[in-house]
């Protein structure tokens, strides 16, 4: 029978400094996907609830420009009947003919806008979404509170979690440069080795040998020149350092301007629109006064079709106005890091309120 070797051989670090730093850059990397995975979610939060009113915004621009083109043609065909009467001017009469044309293509252009939303919809959904529930009555728009803009930016400052993963991800790039310096420190290593030799009998002997060893010790390393590899890696490290450093106040100064550009949109919406509330009873009280006095003779088709034209512009100014309102406060919910489900179950409220 021939002879055999047998090794076992075992090794169990018990000082590595990088490794160690390792470890604390691996609990830092989890908690950033934590954070990613919360953005992630607002993120979608934010383009359904976007998209939804983005949907109904287009639907109330197609209904409203029909109401518009029905109320311009059918005072098209009054202006008809007086032109062949004569007692309306060639002029007055291709006034109304031109915002007959106007409207018809606004009507088309609301058509196309409203087909294009409900695809964006069902982007996201991955299915096709037959009815979208809108408002059905007004609602007053509320400031925001606190009615301070550094406060909010302050809690984005703390909260916003784009601000937080990279405020994660230079300490990670940070910790990099410490693991990299590591490297240029002793590792010490428990070992153990285990091992048989069996020989048979050779020309030099005829009996049977067996050597068993066994050995335990620990083993410093001490790394003395690796030719420049490691500073190397310190350099690179500390350049990441300082890119990681320069996204960080980049992210704190748009952080900065988004929180302030929807608190200030927010607070010009919820002024805007009780203006345009009140502007729209204005523009309906101009219209029926200009359509009496158009039936009476005393105002003419052009004056009529100015009344018709400041009236839809009113309602669609407030219309705009209410949905920009709607998306500025998700956005600022947004920036600082507090939007939620429950923002969504609000917005459906305010959809389902009578």
């Amino acid at each position: 029978m021939p002879g055999y070797n047998l090794a076992l051989n075992l090794t169990q670090p018990v000082y590595r400094r990088a490794s160690l730093i390792a470890i604390d850059q691996a609990e830092v990397a989890v908690e950033q996907a934590k954070l990613a995975l919360l953005a992630a979610e607002q993120d979608m939060l934010m383009r359904l609830t976007t998209a939804y009113l983005d949907v109904l915004a287009a639907r109330d621009e197609r209904d409203l420009a029909e109401a518009e083109h029905n109320a311009v043609t059918a005072q098209l065909q009054q202006a008809q009947i007086r032109f062949n009467s004569g007692l309306l001017s060639l002029a007055d009469y291709n006034e109304s003919r031109s915002l007959e044309a106007l409207t018809r293509a606004r009507l088309m252009k609301a058509d196309f806008q409203y087909e294009d939303a409900r695809l964006g919809v069902k982007e996201i959904v991955g299915q096709e979404v037959e009815s979208l529930h809108g408002f059905n009555a007004d609602f007053r728009a509320a400031a925001p509170f606190p009615e301070r803009v550094d406060r909010w930016v302050g809690a984005a400052l703390d909260q916003n979690l784009a601000l937080q993963a990279q405020r994660l991800s230079t300490n990670i790039a940070r910790q990099e440069i410490g693991r990299r310096r590591a490297e240029h420190l002793p590792t010490v290593d428990l070992f153990a080795s285990a091992g048989q030799q069996v020989s048979e009998s050779t020309l030099f002997s005829d009996t049977r040998q067996d050597v068993n060893e066994l050995e335990v010790g620990i083993r410093v390393n001490v790394p003395i020149y690796s030719g420049g590899r490691t500073a190397s890696l310190v350099r690179e490290s500390a350049a990441r350092l300082d890119r990681s450093n320069q996204e960080l106040e980049r992210e704190y100064r748009k952080t900065e301007r988004i929180v302030r550009s929807a608190y200030a949109s927010l607070v010009s919406s919820t002024a805007m629109l009780a203006a345009l509330r009140e502007g729209i009873l204005a523009q309906e009280i101009r219209l029926a006064t200009r359509l009496k006095g158009f039936e009476s003779g005393v105002e003419t088709s052009v004056s009529v079709l100015d009344a018709y034209q400041s009236y839809y512009a009113a309602r669609r100014d407030f219309m705009n106005a209410r949905y920009e309102y709607l998306k500025n406060r998700l956005t600022l919910k947004q920036a600082v890091g507090s939007l939620a489900r429950n923002d969504v179950a609000d917005l459906d409220l305010m959809l389902e309120q009578k």
